[in-house]
């Protein structure tokens, strides 16, 4: 028996005065007229709302817009809202306006050791770390400077190699570096 029919009973009771009929009886305990209403009203307006789509808008940065390339190798956004983005050309910090890029400089030290950035990453104390063809790095927040760890051959503990492609801490704070000649602990 469908619903109207229910709705139909109930009035037909109320029209020959029987009052007395308890309503979850007369509509097959279906709860009441009330909660139909609710029910297709609900249903109404879900049906209105528009659904979300699946299309995404993507907005282009380019070395026109201030990035030091335009060929991407790692993205990292860092717990202060930045966005690290490495390339072949140097390190770029955006801050949703600007970019600023880092570059090696011959002459001074303190910058970072090559313009081919392999990887980034944050670790738990804040720190930034660069993996370059050309050693690690830790970016100062207070100088914007960088202090280089490099492979030393007369040094067993250092880097085992300069070329480093990958980065991460475990959960005893541990660095774990990925070089391409092994795995190195910090």
């Amino acid at each position: 028996m469908s619903v109207f029919v229910h709705r139909q009973v109930f009035f037909h009771i109320r029209k020959n005065k029987l009052f007395d009929m308890d309503i979850k009886k007369a509509t097959n305990g279906f709860g009441g007229v009330r909660h139909f209403n609710c029910f297709i009203i609900i249903f109404f307006i879900a049906s209105l709302l528009k659904a979300q789509t699946d299309e995404l808008e993507f907005t282009h940065y380019t070395s026109e817009d201030g990035l030091s390339l335009s060929n991407i190798t790692s993205v990292l956004q860092d717990s202060r809202g930045f966005l690290w983005i490495g390339t072949y050309n140097g390190l770029n910090r955006f801050d949703g306006y600007e970019f600023k890029t880092f570059l090696p400089q011959s002459n001074s030290a303190n910058k970072i050791s090559n313009h081919s950035i392999l990887s980034l990453y944050e670790d738990s104390k804040g720190c930034i770390w660069v993996g370059t063809l050309d050693g690690l790095n830790r970016f100062d927040w207070k100088t914007e400077e960088f202090f280089v760890y490099r492979n030393n051959l007369q040094d067993p503990h250092s880097l085992s190699n300069n070329n480093v492609l990958s980065i991460h801490e475990d959960k005893s704070g541990n660095l774990w570096i990925g070089t391409l000649n092994g795995l190195n602990k910090y």
